[in-house]
């Protein structure tokens, strides 16, 4: 397994935009698969954000993470974000999903970012072993969710 820029897989779009519309579209009013086509080819960066990192074996994507300016629209000042983190059914536990993050972070750091943001329902104890901290938990989108911060100094 290998950890790409999605500028230099840009065949995996669709699927990426298929995961991630399948995975959390009915929480986001107006949405569409072509949306989030539209939403990745705006992450086609490797030294700014936005940008998509796709993990990759045997030439197929397997999972993906995105860095973006701002995950919650109503929370500007959590910024920037660790977002869509996505690992393939056929391949959860098998630690992609800590590869991905792990990755994002040192991206994030590359790129001069002094701390990341994200927002979760469901991976509290997955973000929390890799440093993350809970700053709070509110509602959001009508969902319990935990925010939570990461210094990569």
């Amino acid at each position: 397994m290998d950890i790409r820029y999605l500028v230099d897989c840009k065949d995996a779009i669709s699927l990426i935009a298929r995961w991630l519309f399948d995975e959390w579209g009915r929480f986001l009013p107006g949405s569409s698969f072509e949306g989030g086509v539209a939403r990745l080819h705006e992450r086609l960066h490797c030294d700014q954000l936005p940008l998509t990192l796709v993990a990759m074996e045997a030439g197929a994507a397997i999972g993906t993470v995105s860095l973006i300016p701002c995950d919650m629209e109503t929370r500007p000042d959590l910024s920037p974000s660790l977002a869509s983190l996505y690992v393939a059914p056929d391949h959860r536990r098998c630690g992609i999903g800590s590869a991905l993050i792990e990755a994002a972070v040192r991206e994030a750091k590359r790129v001069g970012i002094d701390s990341l943001f994200l927002f979760t329902d469901s991976s509290q104890a997955l973000y929390a072993k890799h440093g993350w901290q809970t700053v709070e938990s509110c509602l959001y989108r009508n969902r319990a969710v935990v925010i939570m911060r990461k210094s990569v100094v």
